[in-house]
């Protein structure tokens, strides 16, 4: 889909050529699996379902709002003594100026967002259907209804983007059919309430339009409480940095109009780009208004004069077709994400028309079945075209050409009446015995729908779609700023990072080196060949500096406040909660050198509990949470777990980075400052303990905060194979904790794997058979390292199968971006033989890094590298620093655990002070392992093991 011109402005003969020749090819179908779409719709978080449904419930009732007139012509007409002739112009004014609203909303859509856009025109809702029901004659009424067309028109762009942009690729076909069917919810809800208000009130037909104002508010008050989508978001900031950068704008100096004329420079390039594609969108989409209305607006009148039914059974009918939309749209949303946009649009056209005869023809109730099928595919051939013109358009024009091309489709199907109504004119029927003209309206719906299918079929075998290259990069995009906002990073700063690599990669190419100096340092940029933003986050996050991030694309210090309920920088709270953002203090470069009472080190469990028992005892603690500290984004292990279920108070479980969002909020609440930058270095040997802030040091090297009391809460990594295919399926088959994850639905009756041979691989595989149909363990050497009574048991167990002389080789599963992963590659490092075995789930027992490498030297550690504490303390060999959490705990590693270790760590540090500042010698602590020795008596002296936990 390709679409760049030759000239800027049009296509050249080669490029038209080429691409004409590819039509065919084209509609081979892309490679994703089959996948069952209740895995799909089961794996949206809640940020996208609620996206999703507040943008179906805008349109539904937009819908419900332009049926109300429809539906009640006849009581209108009668009340203010017209013919319903004029009338139904209240419905060609608002379709007339759909495209106004389209046009003005949808422009504000693409530069400010799509929130307030889409409040706006449902508060125009509000008002213009109360002011319609307050209307006292026809004029009235089409003024207000030509108000409503232009905010009908505006809601529709606004309300598809909310509802799709922040879908995962393969959840946007099933998706945009449902979305699609909001106008079919809308008329059905219409026709409920105009049964339960016209015929039932005093008021008649305007009680109908007064109820209809009062659900709007309702959305309203629901997107207000919703943040903007985080594509815009991130589109909109990496628009406005290439702005910055290209003008040679520094950050504090932007001007006030910088985002004005990045979104204009972008729209009109677009515009001028891709003017011959929003002309093929607006001839496409006549056709597909078009089909909705030719195969439904006379129906009912064919069905009541030319057949004989009832009253009663066109209406039956009609819902029964309506209900078959819906099934459709269903069905071939779905099937458009594996079979392709155009191929199953194409599809739907050809049973649609093979179809008319069934439609037309019968004079029994088997109309109901022929009304179903063919509304089915009239549904069908609608599903993928709110996702389908979102992928044709270019992102900075989203809002704009969804909503314009649609609304002008329209605009122009809107003859379609007045068509069927001439051409039927050509074919007249006997006079009814009352005198009445009657005309040959099946053979006219036959007729214009025949020509309506190939019309549209036509147009969709020549017309462009994603191509398979796209399709990747589209999903894999979007995979990655999910993924990236679940480990803090907020859409925000990725669209300014993003908006950095892309104009370095394009000014020196792939696999350069840049260096360039700024404010605060220098910046060196390594290795940008390979994907961009796997590179920008893989690399940049970990080498750049903060600060000098922050001068050149305006990333704030706060750099890793989270997608679910921290302030963006624009000020927009991003979560389901109001709008309320939280005070961090951010962390600025001075020259003078801070001191604080006690400093924190961490952004787990363990550091936070320790902030909020300290900032309760009114110390002002300081915590670094780090950025990209030891490659994890602040919040620690537990940001990479999606659901904890064994932490109290949650009974239906919680996401792990809500979790700590909530841990964050609650320190920042009782007054820790949180500086979102990385400690690089500490001076332990004397007090005020020292320490150095990563490319921010003070002047001449002088250190950037002292403090009088440290606790250090850095934790430990879980220890990595590099298999292939790890990086793919970690969190979603490979986990480093059975305790933590083995219960997830996913492991449930599967067959699980575990690798190692210690006492922590045995107890993970017990605990494993809890769960898992099967587990096996793979231990490299022929014989079990665990203590003799774990092996026996392990080995005794029924559930679990032990491969001595065995290594994991390769994970294997399901496609990118959201498999899962199903089968695992084993070798037997004896012979040589390798074989794939089914596999749900692999666990990693393999052992734990901590991270010390900062204190390594100062304080004592054991042979592996976790602080030794004093037996039930968190007092280290220094005094005045306290150790807590998995840093120091080689046994349990559990965030309860470590919240415990937080507690123990916050309580001694406030004793450490508060002795030292009533002038008693703080407690000396030498070697924890000798004191330990000594006061347990030797023999009862506790195992290494056990040593570092100060639970114990």
């Amino acid at each position: 889909m390709k679409n760049h011109m030759a000239a800027g402005w049009f296509y050249s003969p080669s490029q038209m050529r080429r691409y004409f020749g590819s039509r065919v090819s084209s509609l081979k179908p892309p490679k994703t699996r089959l996948r069952n779409p209740y895995h799909i719709v089961h794996e949206l978080n809640q940020h996208q379902w609620l996206m999703f449904l507040v943008g179906f419930l805008g349109w539904v009732w937009d819908a419900f709002d332009f049926f109300t007139v429809s539906l009640c012509i006849t009581e209108i007409a009668g009340e203010f003594g017209v013919p319903n002739s004029n009338v139904s112009w209240g419905l060609t004014v608002t379709l007339m100026l759909r495209p106004v609203g389209a046009l003005i909303f949808g422009l504000f859509a693409d530069r400010y967002g799509r929130k307030w856009p889409m409040i706006i025109n449902l508060g125009l809702f509000v008002v213009l259907e109360l002011g319609s029901g307050f209307c006292n004659n026809l004029h009235q009424l089409l003024g207000v209804r030509s108000l409503y067309g232009i905010a009908m028109g505006g809601l529709y762009g606004s309300a598809a983007a909310t509802a799709l942009e922040d879908l995962p690729y393969e959840a946007r076909g099933l998706m945009s059919g449902w979305f699609g069917q909001g106008y079919a919810v809308g008329y059905l809800l219409t026709a409920i309430f105009y049964r339960a208000f016209v015929p039932t009130t005093t008021h008649g037909w305007r009680s109908l339009f007064w109820f209809g104002a009062a659900p709007p508010i309702l959305i309203m008050i629901f997107r207000w409480y919703l943040p903007e989508t985080s594509h815009f978001l991130a589109m909109k900031a990496e628009r406005e940095a290439r702005a910055r950068a290209d003008s040679s704008v520094e950050v504090g100096s932007k001007g006030k109009h910088i985002g004005l004329r990045a979104f204009f420079r972008d729209g009109s390039r677009g515009l001028k780009e891709n003017w011959v594609l929003f002309v093929y969108m607006v001839v496409v989409m006549a056709g597909f208004s078009s089909c909705s209305h030719g195969s439904q607006d006379l129906y009912p009148t064919f069905l009541k004069e030319q057949v004989g039914k009832s009253p009663t059974t066109p209406i039956i009918i009609t819902v029964v077709g309506q209900i078959g939309s819906i099934v459709g749209a269903t069905t071939f949303g779905y099937l458009s994400t594996l079979f392709g946009r155009r191929l199953v649009m194409m599809i739907a056209c050809i049973f649609g028309g093979a179809l008319i005869p069934a439609y037309i023809f019968p004079r029994s109730n088997v109309l109901i079945a022929s009304a179903f099928f063919e509304q089915f595919f009239v549904g069908g051939v609608w599903a993928p075209i709110p996702i389908h013109l979102s992928e044709l358009t270019p992102p900075s024009l989203r809002g704009l050409m969804v909503g314009l091309t649609y609304q002008l489709g329209n605009l122009v199907s809107s003859a379609s009446a007045t068509i069927q109504s001439t051409i039927g004119e050509r074919y007249p029927l006997p006079d009814s015995p009352t005198g009445m003209k009657r005309f040959d309206y099946g053979k006219v719906i036959a007729i214009f729908m025949g020509a309506v299918w190939a019309y549209m079929f036509t147009l969709l075998f020549l017309g462009p779609e994603m191509t398979q290259e796209e399709r990747e990069e589209e999903a894999e995009a979007s995979m990655q700023l999910y993924q990236l906002q679940s480990q803090g990073i907020n859409p925000v700063q990725v669209g300014e990072a993003r908006a950095r690599v892309l104009q370095k990669k394009a000014e020196l190419g792939q696999g350069v080196k840049i260096a360039e100096h700024s404010e605060a340092g220098y910046i060196e940029l390594n290795d940008l060949s390979g994907d961009v933003v796997e590179k920008l986050f893989s690399s940049i996050f970990r080498r750049v500096p903060i600060s000098s991030l922050r001068s050149s694309v305006g990333l704030s210090v706060a750099a890793a406040a989270s997608f679910q309920n921290r302030p963006s920088p624009s000020g927009a709270a991003l979560s389901f909660t109001p709008a309320t953002p939280l005070s961090v203090k951010a962390a600025h470069i001075s020259s003078r050198m801070a001191h604080s009472k006690v400093i924190i080190i961490g952004s787990g469990p363990a550091a936070h509990t320790a902030a909020i028992y300290l900032s309760r005892a009114e110390l002002k603690p300081v915590l670094y949470e780090g950025m990209m500290a030891n490659n994890t984004a602040p919040g620690g292990q537990l940001t990479t777990t999606t659901d904890v279920e064994n932490y109290p108070g949650f009974p239906n479980g919680i996401n792990g980075s809500e979790l700590m969002d909530s841990m964050r909020a609650q320190s920042i609440r009782f007054g820790t400052e949180i500086i979102t930058e990385t400690v690089s270095r500490v001076d332990l040997s004397s007090r005020p303990f020292k320490l150095w802030k990563e490319y921010a040091d003070g002047p001449g090297d002088a250190p950037a905060h002292t403090a009088d009391a440290l606790i250090i809460a850095t934790g430990a990594n879980a220890r990595r194979l590099d298999l292939p295919g790890e990086q793919q399926y970690w969190q979603n088959g490979i986990s480093a904790c059975a305790v933590c994850d083995g219960a997830v639905p996913i492991f449930r009756n599967k067959p699980l794997f575990v690798i190692g041979g210690g006492d922590s691989a045995a107890e993970e595989a017990m605990f494993l058979t809890k769960y898992g149909s099967k587990v096996t363990v793979l231990v490299r050497k022929d014989k079990l390292r665990a203590s003799k009574t774990m092996a026996k048991r392990l080995l005794a167990n029924p559930k679990v199968e032990v491969k001595f002389n065995t290594v994991a080789v390769e994970v294997q599963g399901e496609p990118a971006p959201r498999g899962l992963m199903t089968h695992l590659k084993i070798k037997n490092v004896v012979s040589g033989t390798e074989e794939v075995v089914p596999a749900s789930g692999l666990f990693y027992a393999v052992g734990h890094d901590p991270a010390t490498a900062l204190v390594k030297g100062q304080i004592e550690t054991d042979a592996e590298g976790y602080i030794v504490t004093k037996p039930g303390t968190s007092y280290t060999s220094v005094p005045g620093v306290f150790a807590a959490g998995d840093v120091q705990d080689k046994r349990y590693r559990q965030a309860i655990t470590s919240a415990g270790s937080g507690c123990i760590a916050a309580l001694e540090a406030e004793k450490f002070i508060a002795e030292s500042e009533g002038g008693d010698e703080p407690p000396l602590v030498t070697s924890t392992i000798e004191q330990s020795t000594t006061e347990e008596g030797g023999k009862g002296a506790p195992s290494l093991e056990y040593t570092s936990n100060p639970l114990l």
